[in-house]
């Protein structure tokens, strides 16, 4: 823990966890230490999509709390987005795979790589097979690793 009175005067603090920015109340946190400013994947993102064509269809994938929190798509619906939003746990962890085969082994295995696709796949079909979105956000910071894997 931070005590009050031995923060600097000011603090900077990234929030690197999309689920964390979009589910915590930063608003109260900042009555108690006003002198720390937050910065957040969400408020980055929802400023780039909001520089998208209006009437754009976006898709979100996240975590389940993130899409309870409504935290992206509310003010994308707002903007006058087309929005569908879809938890994606198991991606989460998919993804976690991947790093750490990159990390500790130089590269990922054939076999894992073969079933990264299939998974991204599956999870993500009918985004942009039934919804038909336009663009993808990657709602959760784990999720850079699946990128470059094709949805259909």
């Amino acid at each position: 823990l931070v005590r009050k009175e031995i923060m600097p005067n000011k603090l900077i603090m990234a929030v690197a966890c999309n689920t964390v920015a979009a589910t915590v109340d930063f608003n109260a946190i900042r009555k108690d230490f006003p002198q720390v400013e937050f910065i957040s994947p969400l408020g980055y993102t929802i400023n780039k999509v909001n520089n998208l064509p209006g009437g754009s269809k976006i898709g979100i994938i996240c975590t389940k709390a993130t899409k309870m929190s409504r935290s992206y798509e509310r003010p994308l619906i707002e903007a006058g987005y087309k929005v569908s939003v879809k938890a994606t746990p198991i991606l989460a962890v998919l993804a976690e795979m991947l790093y750490s085969e990159l990390r500790f082994l130089g590269a990922v295995s054939n076999h894992l790589d073969k079933t990264a696709r299939e998974i991204v796949r599956v999870s993500l079909g009918s985004l942009v097979k039934e919804d038909r979105i336009d663009y993808l956000v990657l709602a959760c910071t784990h999720y850079d690793y699946l990128k470059h894997y094709e949805l259909v």
